[in-house]
């Protein structure tokens, strides 16, 4: 499965924790001065300027962990699902609000009127899980019923 990138976030299939890895540009005041720092740089990590620290070096793009790269740039995190959403869509947030209040975790994309869908989107919400399946609003919340009651087991 291809990953999917918008607006400085990276979210690609984390095999062996069977989520979605999100990897987020950190924005705040400290990454755009290192971003400035790297471009002066030529590109490479503000730590080295080897062939493999190309920023995003490989060394962070590979490991598994949660955090922040060695420049701080870059955070990784991981979600449960991809939700495709619209503003100020209702289903939308009782959606959000039965992943939270189940202890679940996703990223959204959608905000903004000039957001393009992925093709297998027909309606909104969708949520799309790790393996790869997109779910309409209806089956998102079966299966959100139907994990918690397994998780219960």
């Amino acid at each position: 499965m291809n990953p999917i990138e918008k607006d400085m976030v990276v979210v690609s299939l984390s095999p062996s924790y069977n989520k979605w890895k999100v990897i987020y540009k950190m924005l705040d005041e400290e990454g755009i001065k290192t971003e400035a720092t790297i471009a002066k740089n030529q590109g490479y990590c503000i730590l080295a300027s080897l062939e493999d620290n190309i920023c995003m070096c490989k060394e962070f793009r590979s490991i598994e962990r949660k955090g922040f790269c060695n420049g701080r740039l870059y955070k990784k995190s991981y979600v449960d699902y991809v939700l495709y959403v619209k503003d100020e869509c209702p289903r939308c947030k009782i959606l959000l609000n039965a992943l939270k209040k189940d202890g679940l975790t996703a990223i959204t994309f959608g905000s903004g009127k000039d957001y393009i869908y992925p093709d297998e989107i027909k309606m909104l919400p969708t949520m799309q899980l790790p393996n790869g399946v997109f779910l309409d609003y209806a089956k998102a919340v079966k299966h959100i019923i139907e994990r918690k009651k397994s998780d219960d087991v």
